[in-house]
């Protein structure tokens, strides 16, 4: 769920998880949880969800970022989470 934030979500969502992975099964195992959160975040952030949004909604990876930035900085954390739909709101008014 929280991927949903572009560009930081997924640190936010990967964190507990490989804490939790290197207390209970060690520092290897962690670097591979590590490294397979990178990997999936990469495919879907860069490849998947770019070409969507491009898409589907008509908004350029930059526009996302920078809608990002303005909301987040305007609202904070919930700000971030609804960059994109705002930004999509404004789009259409």
């Amino acid at each position: 769920m929280l991927h949903y934030v572009p560009n930081i979500g997924f640190i936010i969502a990967a964190v507990p998880a490989i804490l939790l992975t290197l207390i209970q099964l060690g520092a290897g195992t962690a670097a591979l949880a590590t490294a397979g959160y990178l990997i999936v975040d990469l495919m879907l952030g860069n490849v998947f969800e770019t070409r969507l949004m491009g898409r589907r909604l008509g908004l350029s990876t930059l526009v996302v970022f920078l809608s990002l930035i303005f909301w987040g900085r305007l609202l904070g954390l919930i700000g971030m989470v609804l960059s994109v739909p705002f930004t999509m709101a404004l789009k259409f008014a």
